[in-house]
């Protein structure tokens, strides 16, 4: 039978709940950044026009220009729009993440369940298999509770933390690009450039932005439901692990972590758009899943014997090894890999002012300290 991954399941059904929950909203904001018609694009336009009289004419761009100004103004009203559209969204987009958490987390407890389900074609986490999983709950011997809601989870949207980011988040993008462009111009950008840098900014910055908060909001709300399931059902949960969503574009955090146990009563602390998840023992259960997918991408998904993630990144080719997306930004990283330095190094904390601690993967200056993470830097670099 083929390997079953409950989380491929979760993911999909996280898709469909954020289409359905925020998909209209970034619409929205990208149709407002980028729509020819829009007063935005409109001015960003104007402002091109004008970069390239200047340009003819040999005259810089000032910060008071006009154009400049105007179309500066106009990207800050779409961030102000696009901070009430994520307003008016995020309860439905959470609500939505912490419902998925009751079936998805059900579904891995009873995991011999859900195999012969998937083996049916079923669904696992849909409404055919529910009946299935309810009775298998109501036979054993440690009581599973399968709630209804998990209204009593705190939601991120009413803490005071989200609104004060919410009030500012729109505003502070806008200071933020007014400051690069100003600073920008001053160090000698021309008037092309500048007005090419705006429209960049004012274009990409709404919709990626909305998207990044709004996801990660997803994410992190349906792990802290799992998370709840976990503590009203603590004597079917008796240990977990980390399980990273591995492929080519996973941080090196993740793939450290992937296979490590999480205390129980902690969540799998993810940063921003974190894809892991969660592998829970149960008693009489396996301590490890047989299997792990080890890419995502459709048409090359393969299945592997499960291991750590230190240990199969270490069994990949240096071929393999140097396409990580890290090591791809950064060749000193790989460099510094290569030389002893584990993936777990690179683990980094972050307090989130909303989502709490977060783990992230840090700079090779932040793991090694300047002076010896210029030795990696500064391999095969040109002598001027």
């Amino acid at each position: 039978m083929k390997p079953v991954t409950i989380q491929e399941f979760t993911n999909l059904a996280l898709d469909r709940a954020y289409k359905r929950s925020a998909g209209a909203m970034l619409l929205k904001i990208h149709t407002l950044s980028t729509d020819p018609s829009s007063d935005m694009v409109l001015a960003l336009n104007k402002l091109q026009q004008e970069a390239q009289g200047l340009t003819e004419q040999d005259k810089p761009i000032q910060t008071t220009n006009p154009k400049l100004k105007n179309a500066l103004n106009a990207f800050g009203t779409v961030m102000l729009t696009a901070g009430l559209l994520i307003k008016e969204n995020s309860p439905a987009i959470e609500a939505t993440a912490q419902a998925i958490a009751i079936p998805s987390v059900t579904a891995k407890v009873f995991l011999n369940v859900s195999e012969d389900l998937i083996a049916k074609g079923i669904d696992p986490l849909g409404v055919k298999a529910w009946a299935r999983l309810q009775v298998a709950a109501s036979k054993t011997k440690v009581p599973f509770t399968i709630p209804t809601t998990l209204d009593y989870v705190e939601n991120y949207v009413d803490s005071p933390a989200w609104i004060a980011r919410m009030e500012g988040w729109g505003s502070g993008y806008s200071a933020r690009v007014k400051d690069i462009v100003e600073q920008g111009i001053a160090g000698g950008w021309s008037p092309k450039y500048t007005a090419q840098a705006v429209s960049e900014y004012a274009q990409n910055i709404p919709y990626a932005a909305a998207e990044n908060l709004t996801r990660t909001l997803q994410l992190t709300a349906n792990r802290q439901s799992s998370l709840a399931m976990e503590k009203i059902n603590g004597g079917m949960i008796t240990k977990k692990l980390w399980i990273s969503t591995i492929d080519d574009k996973t941080c090196l955090t993740c793939l450290s972590k992937h296979g490590t146990e999480i205390p129980l009563g902690e969540t799998v602390n993810g940063h921003y758009r974190c894809r892991c998840s969660e592998y829970y023992v149960v008693p009489g259960g396996d301590e490890y899943p047989p299997f792990m997918q080890v890419d995502s991408t459709p048409g090359r998904r393969r299945f592997e014997k499960f291991t750590t993630g230190e240990e199969w990144f270490a069994a990949q080719s240096p071929e393999r090894q140097a396409m990580q997306a890290s090591f791809l930004k950064s060749p000193a990283k790989f460099r510094a890999y290569q030389d002893g330095l584990s993936l777990s190094s690179f683990n980094g904390k972050h307090l989130d002012s909303v989502f709490g601690e977060q783990n992230i993967e840090l700079s090779l200056k932040k793991v090694l300290g300047q002076t010896e993470a210029e030795k990696y830097y500064n391999v095969n670099q040109p002598k001027l």
